[in-house]
């Protein structure tokens, strides 16, 4: 993979060439004083220019439950009077100020109006959409500058966009940088049965399947032949020979029957892109080969015919200068017929469609993963097995103090 490839990929690179086939989208440039607040990793304070009026409801009515609920307890009015009796004028409190972001805030105000009220956001390649558990809809959907910014601050995804665009590249450098973009698309409610990830290997669109791998949806089944026919059809037209790579990965919806519409591109690497129901060793052995680069030869014989000679390193044709072959045309009508002689296998051939066809073939939605506490992770997946000693001998001596309680009853 180079920095060219995934550079391709950009949706600053590609976003006016398909826009017609895509979600409308705005590319707000992102200042120097943004891109420190992004990457700042203390305390997350939103921008006060942000306003985000859902918060603050939100916020107060939480307030509210908590102190209706608090009237119900004995206990939790001795620690409210004990609360009370602290001389607060003593306690020195420390603010947290965010950077105010007013002009770049009203930007994007203005373009989530222009988007209809709704959007959800992005980087030049990735979306925040491991940190959709922060969200007050548990989505990607933001009204405010406010929900922009809480989803971007909250993202790992995110970080590395800004960080280390081009890790895992080949001829990355120190220097290596990409000019960040926040892009704002029009929110669109997707039913996640509809949303493909399509692998295109030496220009030919070898296979799609399933984004959802985490449910069995039966209507794939069902629609498979038109699913795989519009798929196709909308890679012809709209993305073949368009795109500048011949190796990627592009993800699409299909909303309806004949009505695909492109999401995003993506390098073709595992470094970078989640093959899915594909495996990347099966992806890479089988890239056909690049079709033999066509030669044109020419020669004149003993009595100085012109002869043409069109070698493609599997067969080879001969003109010879007759009256009828020295036409222009018909030596052009010979080389179309050659190269579409050539095209004519991948030309028939179909992708491969795969998706999960029972229940009992779903995989775990690691996209859930990322709003469980670090330390439950490192247990489950045993990344850290200190964690795991430091767990076993909590409950030995639990279960020793449990034994102790026991005895001194008896």
């Amino acid at each position: 993979m180079k920095i060219q490839d995934v550079m391709s990929c950009s949706i600053s690179e590609w976003y006016r060439k398909f826009r017609k086939c895509t979600i409308t989208s705005e590319l707000l440039d992102i200042p120097s004083e943004v891109l420190d607040y992004l990457l700042d990793t203390g305390t997350l304070v939103l921008p006060p220019a942000s306003e985000n009026i859902r918060s603050t409801t939100t916020a107060s009515s939480i307030t509210s439950a908590k102190t209706t609920a608090s009237y119900g307890s004995s206990d939790d009015d001795d620690d409210d009077n004990e609360y009370n009796d602290k001389d607060w004028s003593t306690v020195e409190c420390t603010s947290i100020q965010a950077p105010g972001l007013e002009e770049f805030s009203n930007r994007i105000r203005r373009a989530i109006a222009r988007l209809g009220g709704k959007v959800f956001p992005k980087l030049n390649w990735t979306a925040p959409k491991d940190a959709c558990w922060m969200s007050y809809t548990n989505s990607l959907e933001c009204c405010t500058p406010a929900d922009v910014y809480l989803l971007l601050k909250s993202s790992n995804l995110i970080h590395r966009d800004l960080t280390h665009p081009f890790q895992h590249c080949s001829d990355e450098s120190s220097g290596s940088a990409a000019r960040p973009v926040l892009v704002l698309r029009r929110w669109r409610e997707i039913n996640p049965s509809a949303e493909f990830r399509c692998f295109v290997t030496q220009g030919k669109l070898l296979g799609f399947c399933s984004r959802d791998v985490s449910q069995h949806y039966t209507c794939l089944g069902m629609e498979r032949s038109s699913i795989v026919s519009d798929i196709n059809s909308f890679w012809l037209e709209n993305i073949d020979n368009r795109f500048p790579l011949r190796n990627y990965v592009f993800d699409c919806v299909r909303f309806d029957k004949h009505r695909v519409v492109l999401i995003d591109f993506s390098p073709l690497d595992k470094t970078r892109t989640n093959a899915l129901l594909f495996d990347w060793d099966e992806l890479c052995t089988a890239l056909p080969p690049p079709l033999p680069p066509l030669v044109i030869l020419q020669e004149r014989d003993e009595l100085g015919d012109l002869e043409l000679e069109i070698c493609d390193n599997m067969q080879t044709m001969n003109l010879h200068n007759t009256e009828e072959a020295a036409d222009s045309n018909r030596v052009n009508e010979a080389l179309v017929e050659t190269v579409q002689h050539l095209l004519d296998d991948s030309e028939d051939d179909l992708p491969e469609f795969r998706y999960i066809n029972s229940e009992t073939g779903v995989q775990p939605n690691h996209d859930r993963m990322h709003g469980l506490p670090v330390d439950f992770l490192d247990l489950c997946s045993g990344k850290d097995p200190n964690k795991l000693i430091d767990l076993m001998q909590l409950k030995v001596q639990s279960s020793a103090q449990d034994d102790t309680s026991d005895d001194e009853g008896t």
